[in-house]
């Protein structure tokens, strides 16, 4: 007998089609195309994060660091038995920045009264964003003891991604300073200006220096996807994932170093008074290679005591984004190996609600297979936290 698995949920894993076993059978095969797109931005929604030039007089800082990111994915696979060959493109983008930094934006913006005192600020964003297409070759299977009866063995199953892209695009910066509004008692009553000091370093493939040539037109990346899931007969299941273990590497990509500092003025060990200029900086094309910053998934569900199978499994799910970032949720889960499947789920820091569905008689025919979910903050154009996905396979 051949039986296969397939896995669709918010953590907008691929699919994988799993073959246990053939037993002398034809060897089994499948084709499937997933579709994925998740977006978050704190302080602002994602119609205007989407803008060439946003409006930063409306942004609304949470306390504190606040994040955004961008994490898109398109996939056409094709499976035999354990292996899976993929084409697929990638957009991946992350922004940690500080509240200070944001109040700061939207004050230059809006040029605010202010108070009497004035006003200061902490510079603090980090930001690090990629676009490629390339290749996959994965490789997955299950575990078990055939010596221990069925009806009490547990099963371990895992999944191995080895991913090629050429890089299209490739950003890496970093502000980190302070700044300061004089008020209008500083002022005399005067006019209030701004007075700061913030370093700059940036990575661009996008950034034309003047003089030089232009930048290769592609890097690389090699990235390493890695899943485990444990689950016991009664339901209960522990699940990690491990995202974008590897490196990128660009040739001849423009980095640039940067002061700006209202500061003008030095003393020398003379004490003579010299005048600095507002901006400096250097510019130049660096080989550049560096780690690429993963992310990790760990989800645990159980089952209910003393409810007869099939029950939903409630659970938790912890997200470790680059940085160190920890998004928790709270999750609930349709018992596994059912005709369809189906998962619900609210994250804390996202604020959003979200389901997945899977299969189902209704959905299934001829060896196909469909799913589809969706999560969101709040209705409407003004949604901060949207996941959306779909997802279609045949198999025979």
């Amino acid at each position: 007998m051949i039986r296969w698995a397939c896995g669709l949920s918010l953590a907008w894993t691929p699919l994988v089609l799993l073959a246990a076993s053939t037993d002398g059978e034809p060897v089994p095969i499948g084709l499937s195309v997933v579709l994925s797109s998740d977006h978050h931005a704190d302080a602002l929604s994602l119609r205007q994060l989407g803008d060439r030039h946003p409006d930063l007089s409306v942004l609304d800082p949470r306390p504190g660091r606040n994040l955004a990111w961008i994490d898109d994915e398109a996939r056409l696979s094709f499976t035999r038995a354990a292996w899976q060959w993929s084409v697929l493109a990638r957009s991946r983008s992350t922004l940690r920045v500080d509240a200070g930094t944001l109040r700061l934006a939207a004050d230059v913006a809006t040029d605010a009264p202010g108070d009497a005192t004035g006003q200061h600020w902490r510079v603090d964003a980090q930001w690090q964003g990629w676009i490629g297409r390339g290749l996959a070759l994965a490789r997955s299977d299950v575990w078990s003891d055939p010596t221990v009866p069925v009806a009490d063995r547990p099963e371990l199953r895992w999944r191995l991604e080895g991913q090629w892209l050429q890089l299209t695009r490739w950003r890496d910066r970093r502000l980190l300073g302070d700044a300061r509004r004089s008020g209008a008692a500083e002022a005399g009553g005067g006019v209030r200006g701004y007075r700061f000091t913030v370093d700059s370093e940036r990575h661009d493939s996008t950034l034309a220096l003047p003089f030089q040539p232009p930048v290769t037109a592609f890097g690389q990346a090699l990235l390493l996807q890695m899943d485990a899931s444990w689950r016991r007969p009664t339901g209960t299941e522990l699940s990690l994932s491990l995202r974008d273990l590897g490196w990128l590497s660009w040739r001849g990509l423009a980095h640039e170093t940067a002061r700006a500092s209202t500061d003008t003025r030095s003393v020398d060990v003379d004490g003579q008074a010299s005048l600095l200029p507002l901006l400096q900086g250097h510019q130049a094309r660096v080989d550049r290679r560096s780690r690429a910053e993963p992310a990790a998934r760990l989800t645990v569900l159980w089952a209910l005591p003393g409810v007869p199978a099939p029950a939903p499994r409630p659970g938790v799910d912890l997200r470790v984004l680059p940085g160190g970032v920890r998004l928790p949720s709270l999750v609930l889960a349709s018992a596994p190996d059912l005709t369809w499947t189906w998962r619900l789920e609210g994250g804390w820091h996202e604020r959003r609600l979200g389901a997945a569905i899977q299969a189902g008689p209704l959905l299934q025919l001829a060896g196909a297979r469909l799913g589809i979910a969706f999560g969101t903050d709040r209705p409407g154009a003004g949604a901060r936290s949207r996941r959306v996905g779909l997802m279609g396979g045949w198999e025979r």
